[in-house]
């Protein structure tokens, strides 16, 4: 059944922010519970039209378009050491997030919203005030003190209202002449196109006086087929496009990449499986940017976890991002700058989600961290924001990475590049190369399995590599990398959560430019086997909001 709802033009922001003004404003007032008061208010909203459409093999599967306002209040209770945000009771997960979840009216009535924030506040305000109590007995309990719960900032005062609407037709016509290109493949089980589309406005007001509208669009295009070979093997491929304008989407490039994609599949079941490899690697276009974000990503991102009763904070950090360690060879840079996207990219903003100016940040010097993407959350080490505040509205908001430049020491020619990739492949003893075009997705800190490779053999002849999974690849591999060629830009949905799945079009619209070829020295591969339940269809790879 498809479920479509009438268009609707963009809500103006306005009455939302002078609403969350007021009560940011009186709340700190008026709200006491046996002589406790809060220390800090933040109310904020996403004001967001929404357009979703699923074809499968040129037939429109479901659509739906919304308007919602999803929301957060968080009162805060203590002191500027330790407040009753941000704590994990291992004993009892009752006492956790206090952070209240609304979902505003969406009718611009003073009246009705003003009921949804007092319903919250009051909420939020009694939970807050048992969690403090809570999670102060537990802190006082260990050794070593944590760093303090919060840090001062600049805050926005700024308010930026874009009135840009979706173009629903053309968004339903791309994801049913994409899905269509996959009819004429024999041999594929699934054929698939999904299309997120968001319009809308970010909207902060908080008690310490940040006072913000920011727009927010992004659509997101995923592509993806599979089949099932006889002895159990599922083989997929998938793409995803992310613009800031549907308009920039074209509908015949995209056709001919989804039959591309699908007979890549069908030629996988075809080749002729391969049990080990353990030799030079290159990796190209995405993949060369997938390396980068799922290794590099969660050693620049700064936020600690979540404080625990069981847990020093040196315990909780050791496994995570660290300032002084060797994450990139010898001359190797990052810099991550929020303000500026590759033309066409979604995700740029001035304002994070705390309503902290984004500024640049030179995350890796010399191939060392040198810094750390921050949220108002600090570190020992690192007491300040950056401006790097992301995450989903109503959730955590942890320093994450926005538009990352990767600047190698050297970047080679062509030419020199595939020089040093021959005598790679000499040295390592291999008769041919395996050169990976797309990876799937996993958690970031672990390498996804590649789901569009090569055999390159030394006279240049490709074949299809039929499956293979990485063994033991983490940080360190990027330690290895010897070359690098090329440019290029590359826009992506970061998980919301640091340690959450990568997602296809839900989550942060991220953007990482850098070199377009990478030749990693070693790396070990194995064949991954049959699925363990060949015989049952798996759910798409999709990501759920």
């Amino acid at each position: 059944m498809i479920w479509l709802l009438a268009s609707m033009s963009l809500a103006s922001p306005e009455v939302l922010l002078e609403t969350f003004e007021t009560w940011a404003e009186r709340l700190p007032q008026e709200l006491v519970l046996d002589d406790v008061r809060p220390l800090r208010v933040v109310i904020n909203a996403q004001d967001m039209h929404t357009y979703t459409a699923r074809a499968e093999f040129g037939t429109l599967f479901s659509e739906a378009e919304r308007h919602s306002r999803p929301g957060l209040v968080e009162v805060v209770v203590g002191d500027e050491q330790i407040d009753s945000s941000r704590f994990r009771n291992s004993a009892s997960s009752r006492v956790g997030d206090v952070r209240q979840r609304p979902k505003f009216v969406r009718d611009d009535v003073r009246v009705a919203i003003e009921r949804d924030l007092w319903i919250t506040s009051d909420l939020s305000f009694k939970n807050a005030v048992k969690q403090y109590q809570v999670k102060r007995a537990a802190l006082e309990q260990l050794g070593a003190p944590y760093p303090p719960d919060w840090s001062e900032a600049e805050l926005a005062d700024s308010v930026t209202v874009d009135t840009t609407e979706i173009d629903v037709d053309r968004l339903r016509d791309l994801v049913v002449e994409a899905s269509a290109a996959f009819r004429n493949i024999d041999g594929l089980r699934t054929g698939v196109a999904e299309v997120l589309s968001t319009r809308g406005h970010y909207v902060l007001a908080t008690s310490e006086g940040a006072r913000l509208v920011q727009p927010e669009r992004t659509t997101a295009l995923y592509m993806w087929a599979d089949l099932m070979t006889d002895d159990g093997l599922q083989l997929w491929d998938a793409r995803t496009w992310l613009v800031d304008d549907p308009a920039s989407l074209d509908s015949d490039a995209i056709a001919a990449a989804a039959d591309a994609l699908g007979r890549r599949v069908v030629a996988r079941a075809n080749a002729e499986p391969v049990d080990f490899y353990e030799g030079p690697v290159v990796f190209e276009g995405e993949a060369a940017t997938g390396l980068f974000r799922y290794l590099a990503a969660p050693q620049l991102e700064g936020t600690p976890p979540r404080p625990r009763a069981d847990r020093s904070y040196e315990r909780l950090i050791r496994s995570g991002a660290r300032v002084g360690r060797r994450l990139l060879p010898a001359g190797w840079s990052v810099i991550d700058d929020p303000r500026r996207f590759p033309d066409a990219l979604p995700g740029a903003y001035e304002y994070d989600r705390e309503g902290v100016a984004a500024r640049s940040v030179e995350l890796v010097d010399d191939g060392y961290v040198a810094d750390l993407a921050m949220s108002r959350v600090p570190r020992k080490d690192l007491n300040r924001s950056n401006g790097h505040a992301r995450g989903r509205v109503q959730s955590r908001w942890y320093g994450r990475l926005t538009h990352w430049v990767i600047e190698p020491a050297r970047t080679a020619s062509d030419r020199a590049f595939d020089k040093t990739v021959d005598r790679a492949l000499r040295e390592s003893g291999q008769d041919r190369l395996l050169v990976v075009r797309a990876l799937g997705r996993t958690k970031p800190g672990g390498l996804p399995s590649p789901i569009h490779a090569v055999w390159r053999s030394v006279d240049g002849t490709e074949t299809p590599v039929q499956a293979l999974t990485w063994q033991n690849a983490d940080r360190r591999v990027l330690r290895d990398i010897i070359a690098a060629a090329g440019r290029q830009s590359v826009g992506y949905m970061a998980p919301d959560m640091p340690d959450g799945t990568t997602g296809t079009i839900f989550g942060l619209p991220t953007a990482l430019t850098g070199p377009e070829r990478i030749l990693v020295g070693e790396l070990e591969a194995v064949f991954p086997g049959a699925s363990d339940e060949p015989h049952v269809i798996p759910q798409p790879p999709l990501t759920a909001p």
